[in-house]
């Protein structure tokens, strides 16, 4: 995994990030329970059968959720290009309204920030579900047989 994040997908030019892992092994989490892959309607929740996701990018005007379509069926490399280019193009301003609305599951990614570890996300209705990830931290961890470890 660390050398696909350094050098890139198979010595392309897209450089795999860890927010690319997390997509990528959010769409396929949501194969394996369609309910997290659920639209909350007004009588009834409905289980989509495609996994949209939508990744949270911060633009001058707020926060926007450009979509990944099909992003279960899509390579990490695919989906790197995707996230970089519509999140680009996010921040410009010039997403189309079918880029951003109607995804079935939300990423949210705070933790390349470092200082945020852990956070509440606002689940995006009718979506059923968001992941909060924030960043990694160092802690000791008991462990039986060898004591302690990092």
């Amino acid at each position: 995994m660390n050398a696909l994040l350094e050098k890139g997908s198979a010595g392309g030019s897209t450089k795999i990030s860890i927010n690319d892992f997390i997509v990528k092994a959010s769409a396929l989490a949501c194969l394996r329970v369609p309910e997290a892959n659920s639209f909350w309607m007004d009588t009834f929740i409905r289980q989509n059968n495609n996994v949209d996701v939508s990744v949270a990018v911060s633009t001058p005007s707020g926060l926007i959720t450009p979509i990944i379509f099909n992003a279960h069926a899509k390579g990490l490399a695919t989906i790197s290009a995707e996230v970089k280019e519509l999140a680009a193009r996010a921040k410009e301003g010039k997403l189309q309204p079918q880029e951003f609305q109607g995804g079935t599951f939300t990423v949210s990614n705070l933790g390349m920030f470092g200082s945020v570890t852990d956070f509440t996300a606002i689940i995006n209705p009718p979506q059923s579900c968001i992941l909060a990830i924030g960043g990694a931290e160092t802690k000791m961890v008991p462990c039986e047989e060898n004591g302690y470890v990092l």
